[in-house]
């Protein structure tokens, strides 16, 4: 039974339905999670891994280690999903978009990062948050959450909420905020893109400027200092115009016009991909890269990922749980190919772990750190790929003929996944 989100009412209701949904599982385990796939024709948002604090939006807040239906979230009315997550807690929050532009929050929320106006521990299942309507992007970062709103009209601009300590929120302010808020000079058209890091935000200008905010003691605001800003200022030395960006956890990435991708702020496993391991406070050339551009990046809590349009993967950064996917556990500062995945149509990066989905069949997978089932394999076993070890399949999409899951997604710095 599922009920749609534009036709429930009130969270109070979404609790009730989805503690019907999941009947006994209050009462399981984490170490008696569910150990089979997801069952196909399940017209849910899925989840698993970390539920600490009800980030996986099933009304527990209980690890689970494969996937999970999430009631009343049915996938086809969700346009974009972004999670959240507290890099030494195993918390988190999740931000869905969906279709009619209103966005639905779930999980952590201490700080407001939910954006309902009220600060608890924790609500494990969706719920609207007021105000924010004609949303088209939403990002979220440890504590902070943002929505972007570019439909070419007055209304537009850039609404943070949630933590604030450093800054993240962009309103010229440290104080926390529980409500949506706008960011200081992003009122109006003119944004194109937002991102989210551990406690930093970007936000990519029309034009292919590039403008940073929040915490910079790494550098990752990349204006060639390590204050940090209340409000948005502009990157440094970008040498081309910006076409897509991402945030780890302490450093940001762009990719540029001119194919080159650039990387700035915290290097100590080698995030930046420039062959060294010092802090840069501007942006420097990530190596090791194959001719021609890359047509996505993203980024993990310290590592990093391109995708090119032949669907080969090259990495960078920690690779402490085989996270790189390129057959070793030895940090790379420079960019390698994963030779150990297939070829991939889409990828996300979170806590030292990825997750995929092939090309051709379009099954998930996933690899790397697996301590909270984020790798939705019925176990917390690691996924290194070393020697004979090879990627989790975690949905066979021949089970979802007629409703495949096509989008993932992962917390920059985070344990728990989705499939939408």
């Amino acid at each position: 039974m599922y009920v749609s989100m534009k036709r429930a009412g009130f969270r109070g209701a979404l609790v009730a339905m989805a503690a019907a949904a999941v009947v006994g599982a209050a009462v399981v385990d984490a170490t008696t999670a569910p150990v089979t796939h997801a069952v196909g024709h399940d017209p849910l948002v899925q989840s698993w891994g970390a539920n600490v604090t009800g980030q996986l939006g099933n009304a527990t807040m209980i690890d689970r280690y494969a996937p999970t239906p999430i009631p009343a979230l049915p996938k086809q009315d969700v346009q974009q999903l972004a999670a959240g997550a507290d890099a030494t807690s195993g918390s988190g929050f999740a931000v869905a978009l969906l279709n009619d532009n209103t966005v639905w929050t779930w999980g952590q929320n201490d700080k407001g990062q939910l954006g309902t106006g009220l600060v608890t521990k924790a609500i494990p299942v969706p719920g609207r948050v007021p105000g924010l309507n004609g949303i088209t992007q939403v990002a979220a970062g440890s504590l902070h959450a943002l929505a972007l709103r570019n439909n070419g009209d007055p209304q537009d601009g850039v609404w943070a909420w949630g933590d604030n300590i450093h800054g993240q929120l962009g309103d010229s302010t440290n104080v926390p905020k529980t409500v949506p808020v706008p960011v200081q000079g992003l009122t109006g058209s003119g944004t194109i893109a937002v991102a989210t890091g551990c406690e930093h935000s970007l936000a990519l200008r029309e034009g292919g400027t590039l403008m940073a905010w929040g915490n910079n003691d790494k550098g990752q605001l990349g204006n060639d200092t390590i204050l940090l800003s209340t409000i948005p200022v502009e990157v440094k030395n970008l040498t081309s115009p910006v076409v897509e960006i991402a945030a780890g956890c302490n450093f940001s990435l762009a990719r540029l016009a001119d194919g080159t991708i650039k990387a700035w702020g915290e290097n100590g496993h080698g995030e930046l991909g420039n062959g060294q391991t010092a802090n840069s406070l501007t942006p420097v050339s990530v190596t090791g890269l194959p001719p021609g551009s890359a047509e996505r990046i993203v980024a993990g809590g310290n590592h990093s990922y391109a995708l090119y349009s032949d669907y080969r993967v090259y990495g960078w950064g920690s690779n402490d749980k085989g996270q790189l996917a390129d057959g070793t556990i030895n940090p790379r500062t420079q960019a390698m190919q994963a030779s150990k995945l297939p070829k991939v149509t889409s990828i996300a990066a979170g806590k030292d772990y990825g997750i995929a989905l092939t090309d051709g069949n379009q099954n998930i997978i996933g690899w790397g750190n697996n301590a909270r089932g984020q790798l939705g394999s019925g176990t917390t076993d690691p996924h290194t790929l070393v020697g004979q070890d090879t990627p989790v399949l975690i949905f066979q999409q021949e089970d979802e003929a007629d409703n495949p899951y096509t989008r993932i997604a992962v917390p920059t710095a985070g344990e728990s996944s989705y499939a939408y």
